[in-house]
């Protein structure tokens, strides 16, 4: 008996070492926001979430104390802050095109039918957003930028139905792991209706509450992906660190 309690005492004094000698994080919700901000698309989301709190924010000012609180300085300078973060997200996300175009010419006839579509229509709103963004620049004029506008939103769109098809795919392919599947992937679909309806207002041209609709859906839809880069970010910085 003593030898027994010798031996678990033993064992527990060789678990507390090991984990005293783990490393630990300091600052873990930093550090992974650190991660996220180094990378592009973690900046794009980043000031997306910021811009459309602000378009939230001058919304509910305009509705509550009316359309005279717009002249006011500091509303006009959070307005214009608004357009600015719009051309610097544009920038972020400059040749993006290469992407889905090196997955075009890598495939072959093994490629799926689903993924070539998809790559394709990446490609071509990565080119459309592109142009629109050196249109904001100067580089290009403002008819074509204009122009590629239009058609970025109409890709965009098709880009996010396709997705949610693929989704759907994959859902009717789950069987009996269903449950696990729509855990997985709620927050996926949420951000693809929020999408859809954005970019859908924007395409046909829907007037009714288009400013309410496309303020909520485009803050959502940036939440909505920032959750999901941290979840991954802080996934990945305790992987390493185990």
């Amino acid at each position: 008996m003593t030898d027994s309690i010798k031996a678990a005492q033993t064992h527990a004094s060789h678990d507390e070492q090991v984990q005293s000698s783990k490393p630990r994080i300091a600052y873990p919700q930093l550090t992974v926001l650190s991660s996220i901000v180094e990378t592009s698309a973690g900046r794009d989301k980043t000031l997306k979430v910021v811009q459309y709190g602000a378009r939230n924010y001058l919304y509910l000012l305009k509705l509550v104390l009316g359309l005279h609180v717009m002249k006011r300085d500091h509303v006009q300078r959070l307005g214009q802050a608004v357009g600015s973060l719009s051309l610097a997200r544009k920038c972020m996300i400059l040749f993006s095109p290469l992407t889905p175009l090196i997955l075009l010419l890598q495939s072959d006839s093994s490629t799926a039918p689903t993924t070539l579509i998809a790559s394709f229509i990446a490609l071509l709103n990565g080119i459309a957003d592109d142009m629109f963004c050196l249109s904001r620049l100067g580089l290009l004029s403002k008819r074509r930028g204009l122009w590629a506008d239009k058609w970025a939103n109409r890709f965009w769109l098709m880009k996010s139905v396709n997705q949610f098809y693929k989704l759907e795919i994959s859902r009717a392919k789950s069987g009996t792991d269903l449950i696990d599947f729509e855990r997985r992937n709620r927050w996926m679909y949420r951000k693809l209706a929020c999408d859809i309806i954005f970019a859908s207002y924007t395409v046909f041209d829907i007037t009714k509450q288009r400013e309410l609709v496309q303020n909520v859906t485009g803050l959502m839809a940036g939440l909505i992906s920032m959750t999901q880069l941290y979840t991954t970010h802080h996934a990945k910085l305790y992987s390493v660190v185990k």
